[in-house]
């Protein structure tokens, strides 16, 4: 039962399984679309940081950026793009497996 659990963590998408970037997007896919700033001030980070995971992310095809104009000032916007949702749904059920399976 052991190497059933290891197996399966080990099987997590690594892309999503760490802690900035699962956090980035649990926010986006309970929110339609959220700006840097707020992603910024929720995650309490600092720009570089943030925008390596975001780019992770984006990379990865699990977001998609939106740049725009927001009262004459750039604003850049997250949304959880189809491939996203659908990936970050199956981390999610897959992590329920693992703690059923194992009672945790």
């Amino acid at each position: 039962m052991t190497e059933d659990i290891y197996k399966e963590i080990r099987d997590l998408d690594k892309v999503i399984h760490e802690r900035t970037r699962l956090a980035i997007r649990t926010i986006l896919y309970h929110h339609k679309e959220v700006n840097f700033k707020y992603l910024k001030e929720a995650l309490q980070t600092t720009d570089g940081n943030l925008a390596t995971h975001l780019k992770t992310l984006e990379n990865a095809g699990y977001i998609t950026t939106i740049k725009r104009f927001n009262r004459r000032k750039p604003e850049t916007i997250y949304k959880m793009s189809e491939k996203g949702s659908a990936t970050y749904k199956n981390y999610i059920d897959s992590l329920e497996v693992i703690f059923k399976k194992n009672k945790i």
